[in-house]
C-alpha cells in the first residue's frame, strides 16, 4: 500500500508543504519572480542534460556526483565541500551546499580546524547522492544505523548543528528535499528534473528552480523561501479546514433533508431522539465520507497491484465518484443547489449504492484488493443500522460530495480540496464544530435566516423579509441551529497545533529526562544496548491520558513525540532492528488512553490514531481498552467505597473487611483476563477480533459488573439520589451471591442509581483502567495513577455537558469535594 502524498503535476509533495499552496499561491512570493535567472538555468541545465544524458544510468555514484550531480550544484549557483564527517563522527555527507564561495572559504578554514560544527552551521544544505535509479525507500543491510537513504538524510540532518535546517537526496534524477520541523522520514518534497527539462516548460521547472538554489535557503528578514512556503502552507492547511468546516454544515443540512425526502421519514418536530437519530448518523456518514477522501488523498487506501488498482479505481474509489460530480455539475448553478437537480435524478440512488459497495469493502477488507479491514465502529453496519435501511438520492448525496470535497480559490472558482494538506487535527476539527448543532423542524411559518451581529440567526418566516434571507425553509422543512439559535457557529474548534506542541513536549519532556537519568545513574551508557532496551521498556511503560479528548488531537501528537524521543536512541546507537512505525503504533497502544462524553468522537479518535500511525497494511488496533467513552469528571473510586479501615470484631471479618476482599478478589481475577488480553500482538484481525471477544468477557464478568453498580450508586448518592443508609450494607452482603444481588436489582433506590449513572455517563477511573491502579493481585498500587495528562482544561468542554445552570449546582459541588484528575501544571 502506498503511503506518500502523490502528485500529478511538476512536484510530488508528501505532506512537507501544502499541494493547494504550491499550485495557487506560490507564485505570489517575491522569489518566484526569477524567470530570466530561470530560463538562464533551464538552458544551461538542458543543454548539459543532452550531452550527460544518455551516460548518467551506467554510471557509478561517484562518477554520476562527478559529470551530472556536481554540474547541477554549479548550474544553481551553489559552492560545494566534498565528503563532510558529520560533527559527532558516524558518517559523512557527500556534499555540503554553500551560498558563496565565501561561505566555502570560511567552511574550508574551519575544517583545518577541525571546527566541524562551524563548517556543518554554515552550509545552506546538505546533500546526500545514491546511484542513478535508486530507490530511496529500499532497505539497506543490517550494518548501516539507517534503515534506507530517507532515514539517512534524516539521520544526518539530526547530527548536524540547528542552523542546518534542510537536507537534499537525489539520484540524479529524483531530487528530494527534507526539513527538520517534523518528525517524519515520509514527510518530503521532491521532483523530477529530466522530466521537467524535457517538458520544455518554464513554470514548470520553477518547482525546481526556486526550491533547489542557494537563495531558496538563505533567510531574509528572519525567513528564507522554504521556509515561508513551509509556514504559509500551514495557514493555507487551517484555511482548508475553515473553508471545510463551512461546507461541511451545508453537506449536514442537505444530507439530512435528503434523508428525510427520500424515505418518506415523518419525524415529529418535537422528537428530539428521532432528530437527534437523524443528525448522528448523518455526522457518521458525513465523516465516513471525510475519511475515505483524507486516506484516499494520502495513498492509504491505493493498490499497489495494477489490475487490484484499476478495478478499485473502476468500481469503488471515492475520488472517481467526486471527479465525475465535479465535471459534471461545472458552470451549473453550484450556490444555490439547483445544478444537482438539474443533472441527476431524484429517482436514482447510484452513487449511495457504489458508497455502500465502498464502505463495506473499508470494513471488511478485500484481499484480492490488497485492502486490508478496517475493523472500526464507523463502518460497521451492524452499529448504524439507520444507514443499512435508509439511502438518499443522487441529487442529495451529489451536493453532499461535492461539498464536502471542493473548496474556493482566489479568484471564486470552485476546484478539489486536497485533503492531503490536511492532517487529522482538521478533520477532528471539523466534527467537533457540528457536535452543537441539532436538526429542527419548521412551523407553520418557516423559518428563515438572516445575517445579524457578524453571525446568522433563524427566525420565524413571518418575521423575515425575503431580501433579508440568507436561508428560507418552508414549513415542515428541516434546518440546522446551534444552541444559541444561530445558523452556524464561526471560529475554530480546535487548539492551535503549537499550543498543543507546547503542550504536550512540557509535560513529557520530565518523564524522558527522568527516564535517561535513572538508566545513566545505573552505570548504563547512551551507546549501550542495555540502554536502548530499558529506555524502550520505561517509555512504553508510561501512561498518558487526554480525559477530554475529542478527536485525539493531544495524544496524537504525543504518540509521536514520544515516538521520536525512542527513535532518537536508536538512531544514536544504530540500530537496525527497530522501525519508526512499528514503534509509533507500539506507543498508540501501550501508552495512551483517553475519555470523551461523545460516544462518536471515541471513534474518530481510534481512526486518528489509525491514520497517524500509517498502519495501512493493518486492521485498526484495539483500542477500546484504552479510549473510552463517560463523563471523565463524573464518578467514584472503588476503594473510597466501603473502606476496610475497621478492625477485626473478635477475629471475625466485619461487612465491610469482607467486602473489601471480594473486591480485591474480583479485581485480581480481572487483572488476571486483562493480563491475557495485553498477551495479544494486536497487529492481525485475528488477534484484534479475540481482543475483542475477551473484553467482552472481561465487561460482562457478573463481579465486576457488580462493582460497576455499586460504585454508580455512590455517585448518584453525591447528586441527591435517595439512598438508605444500609444500601451498602445490603450491597456488601449480596455482592457474591446472584440471587441476592437479583434482589437488590429490584429495589427503587438502585433502579434510580443506575438510570442516573446512563443519564449522565458516570465514569469510575479505577474500574475503567484497572491496570492503571492495580497490581496483578488487585491490591492498589502505591504510585497509582497517570504518569502524564495532557489536553484542554476541562473548562474548554463544559459546554459539552449540556445542562442547565441549574443542573450544573451539584455537578460544581460534586468536583469541588471529590477532584477527579490533576491536570499538569503545563
Amino acid at each position: 500500500m502506498s503511503q506518500a502524498t502523490l502528485g500529478s503535476g511538476p512536484y510530488r509533495n508528501s505532506s512537507l508543504f501544502s499541494g493547494y499552496y504550491l499550485d495557487e499561491r506560490v507564485s505570489d512570493l517575491d522569489d518566484w519572480e526569477s524567470d530570466d535567472e530561470a530560463e538562464a538555468a533551464f538552458d544551461a541545465l538542458r543543454e548539459l542534460w543532452e550531452h550527460e544524458g544518455e551516460y548518467v544510468a551506467s554510471h557509478g555514484e561517484d562518477e554520476l556526483i562527478d559529470h551530472w550531480i556536481s554540474k547541477v550544484l554549479d548550474i544553481l549557483g551553489f559552492d560545494t565541500i566534498s565528503e563532510g564527517t558529520l560533527p559527532g563522527g558516524g558518517g559523512y555527507v557527500d556534499r555540503l551546499l554553500y551560498e558563496s564561495s565565501e561561505d566555502r572559504y570560511a567552511a574550508a578554514d574551519r575544517k583545518q580546524n577541525d571546527d566541524r560544527e562551524g563548517m556543518f552551521a554554515g552550509a545552506s544544505a546538505l546533500l546526500e547522492a545514491k546511484q542513478w535509479g535508486h530507490d530511496f525507500e529500499k532497505r539497506f543491510s543490517d550494518e548501516r544505523p539507517y534503515r534506507d537513504a530517507s532515514h539517512q538524510v534524516k539521520y544526518y540532518l539530526e547530527r548536524t548543528p540547528p542552523d542546518l535546517k534542510w537536507g537534499n537526496l537525489t539520484d540524479g534524477k529524483k531530487w528530494r528535499l527534507y526539513g527538520t520541523k517534523d518528525y517524519e522520514t515520509r514527510t518530503y518534497y521532491e521532483v523530477d528534473l529530466p522530466e521537467l527539462l524535457e517538458s520544455g516548460d518554464l513554470q514548470q521547472f520553477k518547482y525546481f528552480y526556486c526550491f533547489f538554489r542557494p537563495e531558496a535557503f538563505v533567510e531574509v528578514a528572519g525567513s528564507s523561501f522554504l521556509e515561508t512556503v513551509w509556514s504559509e502552507s500551514e495557514t493555507a492547511a487551517q484555511e482548508l479546514g475553515e473553508d471545510l468546516q463551512d461546507n461541511v454544515f451545508t453537506a449536514l443540512r442537505v444530507l439530512g433533508k435528503g434523508f428525510v425526502e427520500n424515505n418518506d421519514l415523518a419525524i415529529d418536530p418535537e422528537d428530539e431522539s428521532a432528530r437527534d437519530e437523524l443528525k448522528e448518523q448523518s455526522l457518521v456518514l458525513l465523516y465516513r465520507l471525510m475519511f475515505v477522501l483524507y486516506a484516499e488523498s494520502r495513498g492509504l487506501i491505493d493498490p499497489e497491484q495494477p489490475d487490484a488498482n484499476a478495478e478499485y479505481h473502476e468500481n469503488f474509489s471515492l475520488e472517481e465518484v467526486r471527479s465525475d460530480i465535479i465535471e459534471t455539475v461545472e458552470g451549473g448553478d453550484v450556490e444555490s443547489g439547483a445544478v444537482f437537480h438539474d443533472e441527476y435524478s431524484t429517482f436514482s440512488t447510484t452513487i449511495w449504492n457504489r458508497l455502500t459497495r465502498l464502505f463495506e469493502l473499508i470494513d471488511e477488507g478485500e484481499e484480492k484488493l490488497d485492502i486490508p479491514p478496517y475493523n472500526g465502529g464507523l463502518f460497521d453496519q451492524e452499529d448504524h443500522e439507520f444507514l443499512a435501511e435508509n439511502e438518499v438520492s443522487d441529487p442529495a448525496i451529489a451536493e453532499v460530495i461535492f461539498r464536502l470535497s471542493t473548496t474556493e480559490n482566489d479568484e471564486g472558482e470552485y476546484v478539489p480540496a486536497d485533503y492531503a494538506d490536511l492532517d487529522t487535527r482538521h478533520l477532528g476539527s471539523i466534527y467537533e464544530g457540528l457536535l452543537e448543532h441539532e436538526f429542527r423542524i419548521a412551523p407553520e411559518a418557516g423559518m428563515a435566516a438572516v445575517a445579524e451581529d457578524g453571525g446568522q440567526v433563524w427566525k420565524p418566516g413571518d418575521e423575515v423579509s425575503v431580501a433579508d434571507a440568507v436561508e428560507v425553509v418552508d414549513e415542515g422543512g428541516l434546518y440546522v441551529v446551534n444552541d444559541e439559535g444561530e445558523r452556524k457557529a464561526t471560529g475554530a474548534y480546535y487548539t492551535p497545533d503549537y499550543v498543543v506542541t507546547y503542550i504536550v513536549e512540557e509535560t513529557v519532556d520530565p518523564l524522558i529526562d527522568e527516564i535517561h537519568a535513572d538508566l545513566e545513574a545505573d552505570g548504563l551508557s547512551r551507546s549501550d544496548g542495555e540502554y536502548f532496551r530499558r529506555f524502550y521498556d520505561r517509555v512504553t511503560d508510561l501512561t498518558v491520558l487526554d480525559p477530554a479528548m475529542g478527536s485525539g488531537h493531544f495524544l496524537t501528537k504525543a504518540t509521536g513525540y514520544l515516538t521520536e524521543h525512542v527513535m532518537s536512541v536508536v538512531r544514536e546507537q544504530e540500530i537496525q532492528s527497530y522501525d519508526e512505525q512499528d514503534i509509533r503504533r507500539t506507543i498508540s497502544k501501550e501508552v495512551i488512553y483517553g475519555v470523551d462524553l461523545n460516544g462518536m468522537a471515541v471513534e474518530l479518535a481510534k481512526l486518528s490514531m489509525w491514520l497517524e500511525t500509517l498502519a495501512a497494511d493493518q486492521p485498526l488496533a484495539f483500542l477500546d481498552h484504552h479510549l473510552k467513552d463517560g463523563n471523565s469528571l463524573v464518578g467514584s473510586d472503588i476503594t473510597e467505597v466501603l473502606s476496610d479501615d475497621t478492625e477485626e470484631n473478635g477475629g471475625q471479618l466485619t461487612l465491610t473487611q469482607a467486602f473489601a476482599r471480594v473486591r480485591q478478589d474480583t479485581l485480581g481475577h480481572v487483572m488476571d483476563l486483562m493480563a491475557d488480553l495485553l498477551a495479544y500482538d494486536n497487529d492481525s484481525l485475528e488477534s484484534v477480533k479475540s481482543m475483542e471477544e475477551l473484553y467482552d468477557e472481561i465487561r460482562d464478568d457478573p463481579l465486576y459488573t457488580r462493582l460497576f453498580e455499586l460504585a454508580n450508586v455512590h455517585t448518584a448518592e453525591e447528586f441527591g439520589c435517595d439512598v438508605p443508609e444500609d444500601a451498602y450494607e445490603q450491597m456488601a452482603g449480596a455482592i457474591e451471591a446472584e440471587d441476592d444481588w437479583a434482589e437488590i436489582r429490584e429495589e427503587p433506590w438502585f433502579k434510580s442509581a443506575q438510570a442516573m449513572a446512563a443519564e449522565q455517563d458516570f465514569f469510575h477511573w479505577e474500574l475503567e483502567f484497572l491496570e492503571v491502579f492495580f497490581d496483578s493481585a488487585g491490591e492498589k498500587m502505591g504510585e497509582a495513577g497517570f504518569d502524564a495528562v495532557v489536553g484542554n482544561p476541562p473548562y474548554v468542554r463544559i459546554q459539552e455537558l449540556s445542562r442547565t445552570t441549574e443542573n450544573l449546582v451539584p455537578y460544581l459541588q460534586y468536583l469541588t469535594k471529590h477532584p477527579r484528575i490533576a491536570v499538569s501544571e503545563a
